[in-house]
């Protein structure tokens, strides 16, 4: 690291280091605020919930899409 300015006696800045930085994904802040005790506040649980919906959407649009595919290859 270079030393930002040096006076001739003190060198001003030599034992600085930057401060860490915490980055929390969005399971570590459930999992910390759970700890905590903390709950979450009403927006936090819709976009929860509309994860959850569009997730099992998905997933009844794909076994429906394999279930007619498989319907038509029966009928030919």
């Amino acid at each position: 690291m270079s030393v930002p300015y040096n006076t001739g006696k003190v060198k001003i800045g030599s034992k600085y280091v930057p401060p860490k930085r915490n980055y929390m994904d969005e399971d570590s802040e459930l999992i910390q605020s759970a700890m905590l005790g903390q709950t979450m506040d009403f927006n936090e649980r819709k976009d929860g919930l509309m994860d959850v919906v569009c997730k099992l959407l998905i997933i009844f649009i794909v076994i429906l899409f394999a279930f007619l595919i498989n319907w038509i290859i029966a009928r030919t």
